[in-house]
């Protein structure tokens, strides 16, 4: 009786008007996370948030020329800026659209039908013109670190190299260590995001030092993490004994190059090993690549490397990524160029004609392929993406991207200019038109974005003129995405 009470009130009734009995909500009404019934009178808007499992008819006063609405929701009534209150605003301005997660939430609305005394479906018709503030809810972007990774090595500095994720918020981070201008070996550390702590925190468990310089490493199924060095060897590390057992080696001049004719031969800078898992208990795949060139391929099943790459390619900064057994893309070795390695053949392919470097290729929102191509003279970069047999423009960095991973709809990309890992994610509307939140690092860089666990992901953090005190790790965390933008 207080409901009906309430409503009658808040909805403009004065006693001079009779009571309209209306029956019961619209079928489906109870399904939705939240209902509001409006009442639209001239440039006067009258709203109500109820629930919607209400199965009783709701008694309400209308004016003679005043419509009434009842609209669905799959989100909150706290998202749309309502409680158990009445809000009244005028007519014209914003118009709402809630989306949640990158799906709409406007459901359903319909429309009170007094001649017909009934429900009628409006959904298709324009929405009712929402006034005043919205609620415009961004993602929550969470940085936990950076934690520092002390050098095992007085006096060396340590160069950034790779992630990998264990299990249940653990990961590896790897650095080169650098002394005396000579490289030294690889320090390898083990953290652990602890994510249901009040609050969450990051811990470093542990470290150790090789002597071998493993520029690249990713888990496996069974736990141990296949690596590759600079020098044409491979190896499995065992993440809790730091045990390492020795693997097949590869093609030396995969590993050391020839940057410039005539020049000493130098190692590999930059290395990356990827895990294709076929799903169906088949043996899984293993691809690497180098910065000389170098790109392998290996059946888990399979005592040797298998070379795919045409040669007389380079770079510094190569990166690789597996969507198949046999299908791969690889950035970093050509400018202007992904590779694209189909079976035991490889082709390039042009990104774009304005001959900038490519420097990272991966996953995007809803499986789609993705190659961060950086701008000569504009400092910034543009991400392309795969279609078809080509490449076309998909989004526009101008801080620059280093590295990025999809979430939900969306893109988190660890920026190459500021100290800002940047979300890209606008519901609905196209990229680029709109940057999500920023967190700060404490004046790190971060590289090697690896998912860690649902909406986390570990990354290395290293800072500008390789400053030690934050060479470490950090965890990015994104929350779902809530947002109340303006529809048509």
């Amino acid at each position: 009786m207080q409901l009906r009470w309430f409503a009658l009130f808040a909805l403009g009734w004065t006693g001079c008007e009779a009571p309209l009995e209306l029956p019961a909500l619209p079928p489906g009404t109870e399904a939705a996370a939240t209902a509001v019934l409006f009442e639209v009178e001239d440039a006067t808007i009258s709203a109500l948030a109820i629930d919607p499992s209400a199965g009783s008819p709701l008694p309400l006063a209308l004016a003679a020329d005043a419509r009434l609405e009842v609209r669905t929701f799959a989100c909150d009534r706290s998202v749309l800026g309502l409680d158990s209150q009445v809000v009244r605003y005028g007519g014209s301005g914003a118009v709402l659209e809630c989306r949640r997660e990158g799906v709409p939430c406007g459901l359903t609305r319909h429309r009170w039908a007094a001649e017909e005394e009934n429900w009628l479906d409006s959904t298709s018709e324009p929405n009712i013109p929402w006034w005043g503030p919205r609620p415009d809810p961004e993602a929550g972007l969470t940085a936990y670190g950076p934690v520092e990774f002390p050098p095992l090595v007085p006096g060396a500095e340590l160069l950034e190299q790779w992630v990998a994720a264990l299990d249940k918020g653990l990961f590896l981070v790897a650095f080169k260590v650098v002394g005396g201008a000579q490289v030294q070996g690889t320090q390898v550390g083990r953290y652990r995001f602890h994510a249901d702590a009040d609050p969450p925190w990051l811990q470093l468990e542990g470290h150790t030092l090789t002597s071998t310089a493993w520029i690249g490493g990713r888990r496996l199924p069974d736990g141990r993490v296949a690596m590759i060095s600079d020098t044409g060897l491979s190896g499995f590390l065992d993440p809790e004994d730091w045990r390492i057992t020795p693997g097949p080696p590869f093609d030396r001049a995969a590993a050391i190059c020839e940057h410039r004719p005539g020049a000493s031969p130098e190692r590999s800078l930059r290395g990356t090993v990827e895990y294709w898992d076929p799903g169906d208990g088949g043996p899984g795949v293993l691809w690497a690549g180098t910065s000389c060139g170098g790109v392998l391929r290996r059946r888990l099943d399979e005592a040797e490397w298998r070379r795919l790459d045409p040669g007389g390619l380079g770079g510094s900064h190569v990166h690789l990524y597996p969507y198949g057994p046999d299908r791969a893309l690889v950035a970093g070795i050509g400018r202007s160029l992904v590779l694209h390695v189909t079976g035991d053949r490889s082709n390039l392919e042009p990104l774009s004609d304005d001959g900038g470097d490519v420097e990272y290729v991966g996953p995007g929102p809803g499986g789609t392929l993705l190659a961060a191509g950086k701008r000569p003279l504009l400092d910034g970069t543009r991400i392309y993406r795969r279609e078809g047999s080509g490449w076309a423009p998909f989004l526009e960095v101008s801080l620059g991207a280093r590295a990025f991973g999809p979430v939900d709809d969306g893109l988190l990309v660890t920026t190459t200019l500021v100290r800002q890992p940047v979300l890209y994610r606008i519901p609905g509307q196209p990229y680029g038109e709109e940057e999500g939140p920023v967190v700060d690092l404490k004046g790190a860089l971060v590289s090697d974005l690896r998912p860690i666990g649902p909406r986390s992901f570990g990354a290395i953090t290293f800072g500008p003129g390789r400053r030690a005190e934050v060479s470490g790790a950090v965890v990015l965390v994104v929350e779902p995405v809530v947002r109340c933008d303006r529809g048509g």
